[in-house]
Protein backbone atom coordinates (compact mmCIF):
# COMPACT_ATOMS: atom_id res chain seq x y z
CA UNK A 1 0.00 0.00 0.00
CA UNK A 2 1.39 3.64 -0.86
CA UNK A 3 0.35 6.85 0.34
CA UNK A 4 0.60 7.86 -2.89
CA UNK A 5 -3.24 6.09 -3.26
CA UNK A 6 -4.51 8.23 -0.53
CA UNK A 7 -5.44 11.56 -0.35
CA UNK A 8 -3.46 13.79 2.18
CA UNK A 9 -3.38 17.09 2.28
CA UNK A 10 0.61 18.71 3.47
CA UNK A 11 -0.32 22.01 2.07
CA UNK A 12 0.05 25.20 4.97
CA UNK A 13 -2.02 27.12 2.89
CA UNK A 14 -5.16 28.57 4.44
CA UNK A 15 -3.34 28.14 7.93
CA UNK A 16 -5.12 31.24 9.75
CA UNK A 17 -2.47 33.76 11.14
CA UNK A 18 -3.46 34.51 14.61
CA UNK A 19 -4.38 38.08 15.71
CA UNK A 20 -3.51 39.99 18.48
CA UNK A 21 -6.70 40.71 20.96
CA UNK A 22 -5.04 43.35 22.88
CA UNK A 23 -3.79 46.72 22.07
CA UNK A 24 -5.64 46.98 18.50
CA UNK A 25 -7.12 50.23 19.12
CA UNK A 26 -3.84 51.94 20.60
CA UNK A 27 -2.21 54.18 18.59
CA UNK A 28 1.72 53.22 16.89
CA UNK A 29 3.75 55.75 19.55
CA UNK A 30 1.70 54.21 22.69
CA UNK A 31 2.05 50.83 21.02
CA UNK A 32 5.56 51.18 20.67
CA UNK A 33 6.57 52.66 23.61
CA UNK A 34 5.16 49.96 25.60
CA UNK A 35 6.89 46.89 23.17
CA UNK A 36 9.84 48.79 23.24
CA UNK A 37 9.90 48.50 27.00
CA UNK A 38 11.02 44.52 26.54
CA UNK A 39 8.90 43.55 28.94
CA UNK A 40 5.03 42.95 27.37
CA UNK A 41 5.02 40.31 24.47
CA UNK A 42 1.13 41.36 24.04
CA UNK A 43 2.71 44.27 22.63
CA UNK A 44 5.54 43.36 20.99
CA UNK A 45 3.03 40.84 18.83
CA UNK A 46 0.46 43.01 17.94
CA UNK A 47 3.62 45.73 16.62
CA UNK A 48 4.69 42.29 14.98
CA UNK A 49 1.13 41.49 13.34
CA UNK A 50 0.98 45.04 12.15
CA UNK A 51 4.15 45.22 10.46
CA UNK A 52 3.08 41.84 8.34
CA UNK A 53 -0.01 43.00 7.27
CA UNK A 54 0.54 46.57 6.86
CA UNK A 55 -1.72 48.10 9.16
CA UNK A 56 -1.35 51.84 9.82
CA UNK A 57 2.11 51.08 8.56
CA UNK A 58 4.10 50.23 5.28
CA UNK A 59 4.02 45.88 5.53
CA UNK A 60 7.69 44.86 6.44
CA UNK A 61 8.06 41.03 6.76
CA UNK A 62 11.99 41.40 8.30
CA UNK A 63 10.41 44.00 10.97
CA UNK A 64 7.91 41.48 11.54
CA UNK A 65 10.22 38.37 11.90
CA UNK A 66 12.00 40.83 14.81
CA UNK A 67 9.26 41.40 16.63
CA UNK A 68 7.35 37.43 16.51
CA UNK A 69 10.59 36.90 17.96
CA UNK A 70 10.77 39.03 21.05
CA UNK A 71 6.74 38.67 21.27
CA UNK A 72 7.58 34.61 20.97
CA UNK A 73 10.73 34.50 22.95
CA UNK A 74 8.82 35.75 25.80
CA UNK A 75 5.95 33.15 25.44
CA UNK A 76 3.48 34.30 22.99
CA UNK A 77 2.42 31.25 21.58
CA UNK A 78 0.15 33.09 18.64
CA UNK A 79 3.62 34.66 17.64
CA UNK A 80 5.26 31.72 17.81
CA UNK A 81 2.64 30.04 15.52
CA UNK A 82 2.50 33.19 13.13
CA UNK A 83 6.72 33.41 13.21
CA UNK A 84 6.51 29.78 12.02
CA UNK A 85 4.52 30.22 9.69
CA UNK A 86 6.65 32.91 7.91
CA UNK A 87 10.20 31.02 8.34
CA UNK A 88 8.24 28.19 6.25
CA UNK A 89 6.46 30.03 3.58
CA UNK A 90 7.41 33.29 3.44
CA UNK A 91 9.87 34.90 1.14
CA UNK A 92 13.33 33.16 0.80
CA UNK A 93 15.45 35.54 2.42
CA UNK A 94 13.66 34.62 5.33
CA UNK A 95 12.71 30.40 5.06
CA UNK A 96 14.23 28.46 7.52
CA UNK A 97 12.67 25.23 8.33
CA UNK A 98 14.48 24.30 11.14
CA UNK A 99 13.44 27.24 13.07
CA UNK A 100 9.97 27.24 11.66
CA UNK A 101 9.53 23.78 12.83
CA UNK A 102 10.90 25.04 16.69
CA UNK A 103 8.11 27.64 16.61
CA UNK A 104 5.41 25.73 15.59
CA UNK A 105 6.06 23.20 18.08
CA UNK A 106 6.31 25.69 20.72
CA UNK A 107 2.68 26.84 19.77
CA UNK A 108 1.43 23.37 18.99
CA UNK A 109 1.92 22.18 22.75
CA UNK A 110 0.50 25.06 23.74
CA UNK A 111 -3.16 23.38 22.23
CA UNK A 112 -3.21 25.03 19.35
CA UNK A 113 -5.13 22.96 16.89
CA UNK A 114 -3.26 24.72 13.59
CA UNK A 115 0.41 24.39 15.02
CA UNK A 116 -0.78 20.60 16.22
CA UNK A 117 -1.69 20.08 12.36
CA UNK A 118 1.38 22.02 10.87
CA UNK A 119 3.80 20.14 13.22
CA UNK A 120 2.28 16.84 12.37
CA UNK A 121 3.07 18.26 7.98
CA UNK A 122 6.45 18.91 8.84
CA UNK A 123 7.23 15.22 10.60
CA UNK A 124 4.74 13.59 8.04
CA UNK A 125 6.88 15.18 5.33
CA UNK A 126 10.27 15.46 6.64
CA UNK A 127 10.58 19.73 7.04
CA UNK A 128 12.56 21.03 9.41
CA UNK A 129 12.73 17.61 11.32
CA UNK A 130 13.52 14.02 10.79
CA UNK A 131 10.68 12.43 8.90
CA UNK A 132 8.80 10.12 11.93
CA UNK A 133 5.32 8.87 10.90
CA UNK A 134 4.86 8.42 14.81
CA UNK A 135 5.14 11.40 15.51
CA UNK A 136 3.15 12.81 13.02
CA UNK A 137 0.60 10.89 14.00
CA UNK A 138 0.44 11.95 17.51
CA UNK A 139 0.25 15.82 16.33
CA UNK A 140 -2.66 14.89 13.96
CA UNK A 141 -3.96 13.02 16.59
CA UNK A 142 -3.82 15.97 18.57
CA UNK A 143 -5.33 18.51 15.94
CA UNK A 144 -7.80 15.63 14.95
CA UNK A 145 -9.68 16.01 18.50
CA UNK A 146 -10.00 19.67 18.31
CA UNK A 147 -12.37 18.79 15.37
CA UNK A 148 -9.56 19.65 12.65
CA UNK A 149 -10.40 18.09 9.64
CA UNK A 150 -7.51 18.84 7.93
CA UNK A 151 -5.66 16.59 10.56
CA UNK A 152 -8.16 13.56 10.27
CA UNK A 153 -7.22 13.44 6.52
CA UNK A 154 -3.84 12.64 7.26
CA UNK A 155 -3.96 10.65 10.28
CA UNK A 156 -6.22 8.19 8.64
CA UNK A 157 -4.03 8.23 5.50
CA UNK A 158 -0.97 7.39 7.88
CA UNK A 159 -2.67 4.88 9.81
CA UNK A 160 -3.02 2.95 6.98
CA UNK A 161 0.23 3.44 5.02
CA UNK A 162 2.65 5.26 7.60
CA UNK A 163 6.28 4.11 7.42
CA UNK A 164 6.65 1.52 10.23
CA UNK A 165 3.33 2.42 10.99
CA UNK A 166 0.98 -0.56 12.09
CA UNK A 167 -2.35 -0.16 10.21
CA UNK A 168 -5.57 0.27 11.71
CA UNK A 169 -8.16 0.37 9.09
CA UNK A 170 -11.21 0.33 11.78
CA UNK A 171 -9.77 3.90 12.59
CA UNK A 172 -9.17 5.22 9.38
CA UNK A 173 -12.16 3.92 8.19
CA UNK A 174 -14.26 6.09 11.19
CA UNK A 175 -11.91 9.22 10.32
CA UNK A 176 -12.51 9.02 6.63
CA UNK A 177 -16.46 8.64 7.16
CA UNK A 178 -16.78 11.74 9.49
CA UNK A 179 -15.12 13.62 7.04
CA UNK A 180 -17.08 12.00 3.52
CA UNK A 181 -20.37 12.96 5.65
CA UNK A 182 -19.05 16.36 6.18
CA UNK A 183 -18.60 16.34 1.88
CA UNK A 184 -15.03 16.72 2.42
CA UNK A 185 -13.32 16.06 -1.09
CA UNK A 186 -10.54 13.85 -0.08
CA UNK A 187 -12.44 12.23 2.74
CA UNK A 188 -15.06 11.22 0.16
CA UNK A 189 -12.07 9.83 -2.29
CA UNK A 190 -10.21 7.46 0.56
CA UNK A 191 -13.43 6.60 2.17
CA UNK A 192 -14.20 5.22 -1.14
CA UNK A 193 -10.60 3.39 -1.68
CA UNK A 194 -11.49 1.87 2.10
CA UNK A 195 -14.82 0.31 0.57
CA UNK A 196 -12.97 -0.59 -2.94
CA UNK A 197 -10.76 -2.57 -0.89
CA UNK A 198 -12.25 -3.40 2.47
CA UNK A 199 -10.26 -1.96 4.54
CA UNK A 200 -12.32 -1.46 7.93
CA UNK A 201 -15.48 -1.72 5.98
CA UNK A 202 -17.38 -4.79 3.99
CA UNK A 203 -15.74 -4.82 0.71
CA UNK A 204 -17.69 -2.63 -2.01
CA UNK A 205 -17.20 -1.49 -5.25
CA UNK A 206 -20.68 -0.45 -6.01
CA UNK A 207 -20.34 2.23 -2.88
CA UNK A 208 -16.52 2.64 -3.54
CA UNK A 209 -17.95 4.12 -7.19
CA UNK A 210 -20.55 6.31 -5.70
CA UNK A 211 -17.60 7.99 -3.36
CA UNK A 212 -14.88 8.36 -5.92
CA UNK A 213 -17.49 10.02 -8.56
CA UNK A 214 -18.64 12.65 -5.60
CA UNK A 215 -14.79 13.31 -4.87
CA UNK A 216 -13.78 13.14 -8.56
CA UNK A 217 -16.32 15.64 -9.33
CA UNK A 218 -14.80 17.82 -6.72
CA UNK A 219 -11.59 17.78 -8.48
CA UNK A 220 -9.82 14.70 -6.68
CA UNK A 221 -7.23 13.56 -8.76
CA UNK A 222 -6.60 9.87 -6.98
CA UNK A 223 -10.81 9.74 -7.43
CA UNK A 224 -10.54 9.84 -11.17
CA UNK A 225 -7.75 7.16 -11.52
CA UNK A 226 -9.72 5.09 -8.80
CA UNK A 227 -12.74 5.14 -10.74
CA UNK A 228 -10.89 4.92 -13.98
CA UNK A 229 -9.71 1.39 -13.24
CA UNK A 230 -13.33 0.32 -11.81
CA UNK A 231 -15.13 1.38 -15.25
CA UNK A 232 -12.55 -0.60 -16.54
CA UNK A 233 -12.57 -3.65 -15.00
CA UNK A 234 -16.31 -3.52 -14.30
CA UNK A 235 -15.94 -3.47 -10.64
CA UNK A 236 -18.91 -2.42 -8.95
CA UNK A 237 -19.77 -0.63 -11.84
CA UNK A 238 -20.62 -1.47 -16.03
CA UNK A 239 -17.76 -1.91 -18.18
CA UNK A 240 -16.92 1.72 -20.02
CA UNK A 241 -14.25 2.37 -21.67
CA UNK A 242 -14.70 5.62 -22.65
CA UNK A 243 -16.08 6.63 -19.41
CA UNK A 244 -12.55 5.00 -18.09
CA UNK A 245 -10.63 6.85 -20.10
CA UNK A 246 -12.47 10.27 -19.82
CA UNK A 247 -11.73 9.93 -16.14
CA UNK A 248 -7.70 8.65 -16.18
CA UNK A 249 -7.40 11.47 -19.02
CA UNK A 250 -8.34 13.77 -16.21
CA UNK A 251 -6.65 12.43 -13.83
CA UNK A 252 -3.21 12.89 -15.69
CA UNK A 253 -4.35 16.51 -16.72
CA UNK A 254 -4.13 17.17 -12.95
CA UNK A 255 -0.48 15.71 -12.47
CA UNK A 256 -1.78 11.76 -11.97
CA UNK A 257 1.18 10.44 -13.23
CA UNK A 258 -0.49 6.55 -12.46
CA UNK A 259 -2.91 7.62 -14.36
CA UNK A 260 -1.04 8.43 -17.59
CA UNK A 261 1.11 5.35 -17.27
CA UNK A 262 -2.37 3.64 -17.03
CA UNK A 263 -3.41 5.57 -20.45
CA UNK A 264 -0.24 4.56 -22.09
CA UNK A 265 -0.86 0.97 -21.25
CA UNK A 266 -4.00 1.75 -22.88
CA UNK A 267 -2.88 2.74 -25.99
CA UNK A 268 -0.43 -0.30 -26.06
CA UNK A 269 -3.27 -2.94 -26.18
CA UNK A 270 -5.12 -0.78 -28.94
Amino acid sequence: MSLAELVCDLSLDGLRRFAPAKYTDLGPRDLHVIADGGKDAEAMFEVAHRCEEGTGTSRNLPLAVAWYEKAAGRGEACAAFNLGLIRCEGPDELRDEVSAAKWVHYAAERGFAEAAFALGTFFHAGRGVTRNHHEAIHWYRAAAKQGYRRAKLNLGSLLIAGELVKPNYLEAAQLFRELAKTDHPGGMANFGLMHDRGWGVPENPGLAATWYLRAAEDGVPQAMLHLGQLHLTGRGVATDVPAAVEWLNRAADAGCEEAACALGELLVVE
